[in-house]
């Protein structure tokens, strides 16, 4: 199994990452304050450019005022039907 860092799914799911900031009305800066990071860093994950393992996951989406189990009943609705 490759390590792609695109496909249909990984888009999927930095899309609805993305959708969570926005939803809470930050700016890719705003949350980087929150997490304690450089603006880049949600850039780059929000491009693909870097993975994010589930804590970061976790605190990303706490930053926004979300949680992990909303977060993945979305994924997994938006992606049931897309092939890896």
């Amino acid at each position: 199994m490759t390590k792609r860092l695109y496909s249909a799914k990984r888009e999927k799911f930095r899309e609805l990452l993305k959708q969570v900031r926005c939803d809470a009305g930050l700016t890719q800066a705003d949350l980087a304050a929150k997490l304690g990071r450089a603006q880049s860093y949600v850039s780059d994950y929000e491009r693909g450019q870097r993975r994010l393992d589930w804590v970061a996951v976790e605190e990303a989406l706490q930053a926004c005022g979300g949680d992990l189990i909303n977060f993945a009943q979305k994924y997994a609705a938006v992606t049931q039907d897309l092939a890896e």
